[in-house]
């Protein structure tokens, strides 16, 4: 085995599985970078939850440097304007209880909740949607990003859906992340929430789920988080550090 990396077939890495797949190395370095993460959120909050929205980006228009500073900005922007149009409805839905002479309960402001994150920059070629096989080899840049995200729901204070719509909503601001319809297959929306497959051996199948609890599901977490620390598709990335994380945030250097 090479110095540094991890094949998945081979080993777990402190007990945990990595995702499997035979033509995928993972960087043990940052394979450490997500546990830590995934640890210390699972331990600091109330009701950690983890998904994972992956957007395009055009390389001539996409900040990197600047790129998490935005994306902070944006999400606390989309939550204050979720939050007004919250009290506005409340407002009306008040009045009209009034005068109905009927009670409705009281407004109840929110904090707009932090988050961590784990990302991953990829760029892989692709035969865009559409085209026939006798026009030849026509290929396209995919330049993308796998942006995970962990949020403290707190007491059930916001709801999944919520919280994954401000965050698609806060990229497609950004300036350089494509928007609309995504290229390589003419159908998914970009930026677009990931699911997951979670296989059931009872029923024999799969279902499909949005996000994963790290109070009940940390270990299958960390295997679908461990694809961000591949170091596959990284040529052709348009930027010094094609992985990074919130690490630095939590007190557990």
């Amino acid at each position: 085995m090479r110095k540094g990396y991890l094949i998945n077939y081979e080993e777990t890495f402190k007990g945990y599985k990595v995702l499997q797949n035979l033509e995928y190395w993972y960087n043990t370095r940052n394979l450490e970078s997500i546990l830590k993460i995934l640890e210390h959120c699972r331990e600091t909050m109330t009701n950690p939850v983890m998904y994972q929205i992956e957007f395009s980006y055009d390389p001539d228009k996409f900040n990197k440097s600047v790129f998490l500073e935005v994306l902070r900005r944006k999400w606390k922007s989309e939550w204050k304007k979720y939050e007004e149009e919250r009290k506005e409805k409340w407002i009306l839905k008040y009045e009209e209880a009034q005068l109905k002479g009927e009670k409705t309960s009281s407004f109840r402001s929110r904090k707009i909740p932090e988050f961590h994150y784990i990302y991953s920059f990829e760029f892989k070629e692709f035969k865009p949607a559409g085209i026939r096989r006798d026009r030849g080899k026509i290929m396209l840049n995919y330049h993308h990003c796998h942006f995970m995200f962990i949020v403290d729901l707190r007491h059930n204070q916001f709801g999944i859906d919520e919280v994954v719509y401000r965050s698609i909503n806060a990229f497609k601001k950004i300036e350089g992340i494509n928007k609309g319809k995504n290229k390589r297959n003419g159908k998914d929306q970009n930026p677009r929430l990931n699911y997951r497959k979670t296989e059931k051996p009872e029923e024999g199948g799969f279902i499909e789920a949005r996000y994963h609890d790290l109070k009940t599901e940390f270990e299958d977490a960390f295997t679908r988080a461990s694809y961000l620390s591949k170091t596959s598709q990284k040529a052709g990335v348009m930027t010094r550090n094609s992985f990074g994380s919130s690490i630095k945030l939590c007190k557990v250097m």
